[in-house]
């Protein structure tokens, strides 16, 4: 035993003088930080195996050696070494330990660990959500990187001997322009010695969930060097207890531990690139990573469930008619309505027509069909008959389940070979069904009760119909990945917690209606109170009163209802107004703030993208240092996981901030494609990127103003003259109207190929008024109708959404210059 003790000191000994020279040889290709870190880590082995020989020999009793002088020679010597290789490489024990202890509260994914070079330099630029983004970086590969820190971070008595030990080189926005430089020089001089350098371009962490604007400095550290840029996306921190979200300040994040956190690394960009060009390149890998969860089971049925067990006593469902029902009783009766609703329908109807208002009932045909894994079509009782009809065409529905009373209130449209009333649905349980569905409700897994399609996330959700303002309406194709992933992203960043509750009259064929009253209030877990009509604006105010909401869904439209019907005091617990499907003028916004001390925010989005695309935003609560989460005149900014860019037009190549061109769209919102033909989804679905049809600029820090519609533009003389900035020079500037009196539109052309003309009504008196404003206004004379091409009509065409009907002004238009 003393000979293999003796051994083992020697063996011990030698790791520490002759093994580390030897790896180093070895190693010796490698880059030179790359080569310290392997010292390093020989080093420390080193220590440990001679640490253990030590032990070894202090237990053999048969050697006649004192074991304290024996231990005292080996900690000198080995102990000695390893601080000697620490002290020239310090980050090597912080890298070590932090590796450690992160390990214990993230569960870290990684991907595009390939792009990282080997050896040589790169600049990593990263998107900032938590405290721990530069540890959990550092330790995500071998090799070592030196990041740029945030100056006040650096300078915290507990944190800067950590940060000084990793080489991390402190900045700040408000040194003097010395000290930047000598920063930049510093990050430049590490890229030049080989390093990977990080540097987050938002330059602080984000107070909102949103990819803040990239700054321009990194250019100074990369210009000239050739070094490659690689984006670089941490997903999933937003929530986490080192972000700005938490304190359950936002829905759906909960405390959990280890937290699971997804790191992306990009293909590299070159080193000319600009801010924006990696901000969009960041911001795809960002859309990549949101769209990585169509892989995970469940779909809204699944969501449905889970929700409705965590929140099984809270309010959640309730309208006009007084039917009331928690999340709980909501999820027994939608299981109760499919029981029912099978008995009416054959194996082969996948897709069921829907035809009922904005009620409680219609909220559970909806969540009966999504457990039954069938496909909900919402159909749009708005609608001319011949797109109605269309719409039941195009989805082959046999069966459309509606309620009689509310047949009686419209004018009955061509309906489906079969007919199912609610009425006949929700009544007649028994009391033993009612128990039979409850424990099902509450104690079965799932997958007891569920058709095996219900966990698949690609499956179409939901058919909706286009407005067909335009053209024929198309059908859309939602899947549950696509409805799920817009709830899921609008919740993180939409402040909500228990008290919150959503006031709804939006349609239910409606995109914005469907996703934000239906799937939001039921994934999210709070209450939803709805009307069945939208234009009854002293109804709606008045429940907004009565049920102490705090969230409404409108357009601005109905806003100007609200204006002239509710009082103050009406919506005094309304913390939140969201308006989308078409422009708020800034002056009506300054009207509802002035009138209820609550001001309108405008969101973007289409049917095609499930709708929600930007949003702007309150300010995060607490009174934290204000973030940039709205800008007036613009429809907001891209929700997470939703990626935009402007292009040209006509050539489809990137345009820099706020330069005008076409709007594209990519994310896990975007649906899944349009019935019919292929052709008709690869005309606006190219390589992931949607084609909005909106002409639009992005500013540096992702707003994006919507500044016309592509179909709203017309090419005279060969230049596009847009309709909507001619509307605004004919409009009375200061005065609002509670619907469209104005609108202007083209016809065909032979000598120009397009001719403007305007349409307007009785309201505006005549048209001289109109000329007037024309003739001194400042815009091209080419932007100006003649003046034959003013036409006063009765009313003008709208949707039920409270749109322009384009298709039916275009028709009209027609009809009246051919009359000249």
């Amino acid at each position: 035993m003393a000979v293999i003790g003796s051994i083992l000191l020697i063996l011990g000994l030698s790791a520490g003088f002759f093994i580390v020279p030897l790896m180093a040889f070895i190693q010796w290709h490698s880059p030179r930080q790359q080569l310290t870190e392997i010292l390093a880590l020989d080093s420390f082995l080193s220590f440990c195996g001679v640490l253990i020989a030590a032990f070894l020999l202090m237990a053999l009793d048969s050697l006649n050696l004192d074991p304290a002088d024996c231990f005292l020679v080996v900690a000198v010597l080995t102990g000695g070494l390893t601080i000697l290789a620490l002290k020239s490489l310090p980050d090597f024990l912080v890298r070590f330990v932090g590796a450690f202890l992160l390990k214990l509260i993230y569960r870290v994914r990684t991907e595009g660990l390939h792009n990282l070079p080997n050896k040589g330099p790169a600049l990593l630029v990263c998107n900032h959500i938590t405290y721990m983004d530069a540890p959990l970086l550092m330790t995500l590969y071998q090799r070592r990187m030196r990041f740029l820190v945030y100056r006040d971070y650096y300078e915290n008595k507990w944190l800067h001997p950590l940060l000084k030990m990793m080489g991390a080189i402190p900045i700040s926005e408000n040194d003097p322009p010395r000290q930047i430089m000598q920063s930049i020089q510093t990050a430049r001089k590490a890229l030049e010695e080989g390093y990977l350098v990080g540097i987050f371009a938002e330059g602080k962490l984000t107070r909102s969930g949103l990819i803040s604007a990239f700054k321009s400095g990194y250019k100074k550290i990369i210009k000239g060097t050739n070094a490659p840029i690689l984006p670089v996306y941490l997903g999933g921190a937003w929530g986490s207890v080192f972000s700005h979200a938490g304190k359950g300040r936002y829905r759906n994040h909960r405390f959990r531990l280890p937290y699971p956190m997804h790191i992306q690394i990009g293909s590299p960009l070159p080193s000319d690139a600009e801010p924006y060009e990696v901000r969009l390149a960041v911001q795809e890998l960002e859309s990549s990573y949101h769209d990585r969860a169509k892989f995970s089971k469940g779909s809204l049925a699944t969501g449905l469930i889970q929700t409705a067990r965590r929140f099984w006593n809270r309010p959640f469902l309730s309208d006009t008619t007084g039917k009331r029902l928690s999340h709980g009783k909501a999820l027994i009766a939608s299981l109760l309505l499919r029981q029912r609703i099978r008995t009416q329908l054959n194996h082969e109807d996948e897709s069921v027509g829907v035809l009922l208002p904005s009620c409680v009932g219609g909220a559970l045909v909806n969540f009966a069909l999504a457990l039954d894994a069938r496909v909900a079509v919402n159909l749009n009782f708005t609608a001319s008959p011949h797109a109605f009809e269309s719409a039941i065409q195009q989805s082959r529905i046999k069966v459309t389940i509606t309620s009689r009373a509310f047949l009686d209130k419209i004018e009955c449209p061509i309906l489906t070979e079969k007919v199912v009333f609610l009425e006949d649905l929700g009544t007649g349980f028994t009391g033993l069904e009612k128990f039979k569905h409850a424990l099902i409700a509450r104690l079965f897994p799932s997958s007891w009760f569920l058709p095996a399609k219900c966990f698949d996330r690609n499956r179409t959700a939901s058919i909706l119909f286009s407005s067909g303002s335009t053209a024929e309406p198309k059908g859309i194709q939602l899947t549950h990945h696509n409805l799920m992933a817009n709830v899921y992203a609008a919740s993180e960043v939409i402040p909500l917690n228990d008290a919150d509750g959503v006031s709804a009259a939006l349609p239910f064929f409606n995109s914005f209606g469907l996703t934000g009253t239906i799937w939001l209030p039921a994934l999210a877990g709070i209450r939803v109170h709805y009307h069945t009509n939208p234009l009854e604006a002293g109804r709606i105010a008045e429940m907004v009163r009565e049920e102490k909401s705090t969230i409404l869904f409108a357009t601005p439209t109905f806003l100007m209802g609200y204006i002239r019907k509710a009082k103050p005091e009406d919506f005094e617990s309304l913390s939140l107004i969201i308006t989308g499907a078409e422009k708020l003028k800034t002056k009506l916004a300054d009207m509802f703030e002035k009138k209820f001390g609550v001001r309108p925010l405008e969101g973007y989005g289409t049917t095609e993208l499930s709708p929600i695309v930007s949003l702007n935003l309150p300010q995060p609560p607490n009174g934290e240092e204000p973030a940039p989460t709205q800008k007036n005149g613009t429809v907001g900014h891209p929700i997470p996981g939703v990626s935009a860019k402007i292009v040209n037009p006509e050539s489809g190549t990137l345009l820099p901030p706020n330069q005008e061109g076409m709007l594209l769209i990519k994310g896990p919102n975007v649906m899944a494609g349009y019935l019919g033909p292929q052709e008709k989804t690869d005309k606006v679905l190219k390589d992931g990127w949607y084609e909005t049809g909106d002409i639009a600029r992005l500013d540096e820090d992702g707003f994006i103003t919507i500044t016309g519609r592509l179909s709203r533009f017309s090419k005279i003389g060969g230049e596009m003259v847009p309709h909507e900035a001619i509307e605004q020079v004919l409009m009375e500037e200061g005065v609002e109207y509670s619907e469209p009196v104005l609108a202007v539109t083209s016809v065909p052309c032979d000598r120009k190929g397009e001719k403007l003309v305007v349409l307007y009504v009785e309201i505006l008196g005549d048209k001289e008024p109109l000329l007037e404003r024309l003739a001194e206004a400042d815009i091209p004379n080419l932007w100006k109708p003649h003046h034959q091409s003013f036409f006063k009509i009765p009313k003008l065409p709208v949707l039920g959404t409270g749109k322009l009907d384009l298709k039916a002004i275009r028709t009209t238009a027609e009809e009246l210059a051919n009359k000249v």
